[in-house]
């Protein structure tokens, strides 16, 4: 049987712009995502994003997988800080299920990959916290991981920790990986361990459960190249895990 993968979705709100506008919000998802778990052997279900526990239980339960993609910001109220910058992008109705799915997950055991915002809330629900604008608050040297432009044009170098389960994935001590982010882990939450790091400033890239459980979180979009020989293997890594 192939796993079943739930895989969060964005939040978009009414916009009397859009080509086909309604009173409703949106809820989208880049198809890239589901082509790297449809690729690696996965069936992708998209989320909505419901507030209610017990339906967020409901979802959770009939899953194998839990993939949290990228996208808005979270409110820094979810981590007990106030708004210190004017950057952000929020959408608190994917931060309540988003948060409430990472804890169920952890009590059913379920395998997660976090990406680039997921690693955010990965991070968050286990008691960390974030830099909410890297280049206001991080301290120097600190690049700009979101340059302008598309992103799936812009990569910088990681290091990754020799022994941990993303170094045994990929083979490597260092890849090339695909930037397109303004926040990034400041305080690590408990139970993760750091696993990679960006060459050029040190921001942190990666993080991991230690032990069986496959928990693996990246800052960077994988997704953008299904066939890229990292991805190819990260994503197989997961959805084997989701099999078990």
């Amino acid at each position: 049987m192939r796993p079943l993968i739930g895989l969060t979705m964005w939040v978009a709100p009414h916009d009397d712009d859009r080509t086909y506008p309604t009173p409703y919000t949106f809820e989208f998802l880049h198809r890239a995502y589901a082509y790297m778990i449809r690729k690696a052997g996965g069936v992708p279900i998209l989320l909505p994003n419901p507030s209610d526990s017990t339906e967020v239980s409901c979802l959770l339960g009939v899953l194998d997988g839990l993939l949290l993609t990228g996208g808005e910001d979270l409110e820094p109220h979810c981590y007990d800080e106030a708004v210190q910058t004017d950057t952000l992008e929020l959408a608190p109705d994917r931060d309540t299920f988003e948060l409430m799915a990472v804890r169920k997950a952890d009590e059913l055991g379920l395998p997660i990959l976090a990406i680039c915002r997921g690693i955010q809330t990965l991070n968050v629900a286990h008691g960390g916290t974030l830099w909410q604008d890297l280049l206001e608050q991080r301290p120097k040297p600190t690049d700009n991981h979101s340059r302008g432009g598309l992103f799936y044009r812009r990569f910088h170098m990681v290091d990754i920790l020799p022994g941990s389960r993303l170094y045994d994935i990929v083979g490597r001590d260092a890849i090339k990986v695909s930037t397109a982010h303004h926040q990034a882990i400041n305080t690590l939450g408990n139970n993760l361990k750091i696993t990679a790091r960006s060459t050029e400033d040190n921001v942190v890239e990666a993080v991991e459960f230690p032990g069986e459980r496959f928990v693996l979180g990246m800052q960077w979009h994988p997704e953008i190249d299904e066939n890229d020989e990292a991805t190819c293997k990260i994503a197989s890594a997961f959805v084997d895990a989701c099999k078990k």
